[in-house]
């Protein structure tokens, strides 16, 4: 099973090395992967079949675990747009906006378009 990302100072040398090792390396869908497969799944056979309560479940139980996710990525302190930085736009630019907002959607407007 896949393990969830962890930030890089919580882990021993040991422990980012496993995991450098570990790209690429094909493993069996963890659970948050077959929720993933089921949803696109059901949304395509969603124009064929009427909503049943087990879709409202299974969409709230998705909905959970999306926002825990979300709850788990490092947000920082940034005040310029990272991606912009690091494609070496002038400063002038890359002050002006962020990546994205803290709920995760993208906001920059070069990235944008």
């Amino acid at each position: 099973m896949a393990s969830s990302p962890m930030p890089m100072d919580s882990l021993t040398i040991d422990e980012i090395w496993k995991d450098f090792r570990n790209n690429g390396v094909t493993v069996e869908m963890d659970e948050f992967d077959w929720i993933q497969f089921n949803s696109r799944r059901r949304f395509i056979n969603s124009s064929e079949e009427p909503i049943t309560e087990e879709d409202i479940e299974f969409q709230e139980e998705l909905d959970k675990i999306r926002l825990s996710l979300r709850r788990r990525k490092p947000l920082g302190n940034k005040k310029h747009c990272v991606f912009c930085k690091n494609n070496k736009e002038d400063v002038k630019v890359y002050a002006t906006h962020l990546l994205k907002h803290a709920n995760g959607d993208v906001i920059c407007p070069i990235l944008k378009k």
